[in-house]
C-alpha cells in the first residue's frame, strides 16, 4: 500500500522509529501518539458539528495518518492486518432490526454464526509475541 510508504517515510524524516519488525518502542513516543489520536478524534467531531466537509475530511485523512504512524513506530504488519480485517468484516451481515445490533442501529454490520475473527497473531513473528 503507497499510503503506509509515505507515512513511514515522513516518520524517517524526523528520526521516529520504523523498525522492519514488531517491537515496543519508546513510551514517550506511544503517548504523543495516544495525545494526537485524541486531537485529531476531536477535530472530526468539531468539523462534523459545523457542517464543514474540508475540516471533516482533514480530520480524518489526519487520524488515518497518525494511526498508522503508530503501525509503523512499532513496525506492525499494517497493510497485511488491514486486508485480513477487510475480509473478516465481508464476512459480516446487516442486522435486520436495531435490536440485533449492539450500538442499537441498522446502520451497522454484525456477526453472523460462524464468523470468524482475523487470524492477526499469525502476522506476527513467534519472537515478537
Amino acid at each position: 500500500m503507497r499510503r503506509n510508504k509515505l507515512v513511514r517515510e515522513f516518520n524517517q524524516r524526523f528520526h521516529m522509529p520504523t523498525p522492519p519488525s514488531p517491537q515496543w518502542t519508546n513510551s514517550d513516543i506511544l503517548d504523543v501518539r495516544m495525545r494526537h489520536l485524541r486531537e485529531e478524534l476531536d477535530e472530526i467531531r468539531s468539523a462534523l458539528a459545523a457542517g464543514d466537509l474540508v475540516g471533516t475530511l482533514d480530520g480524518i485523512i489526519d487520524l488515518q495518518y497518525v494511526a498508522e504512524g503508530l503501525a509503523v513506530n512499532l513496525g506492525l504488519p499494517i497493510v497485511e492486518g488491514f486486508e485480513l480485517v477487510h475480509q473478516a468484516n465481508m464476512a459480516k451481515v446487516a442486522p435486520k432490526s436495531h435490536r440485533e445490533s449492539r450500538r442499537g442501529t441498522m446502520w451497522d454490520a454484525i456477526k453472523p454464526p460462524g464468523w470468524q475473527s482475523p487470524n492477526l497473531r499469525g502476522l506476527f513473528p513467534k519472537e515478537a509475541l
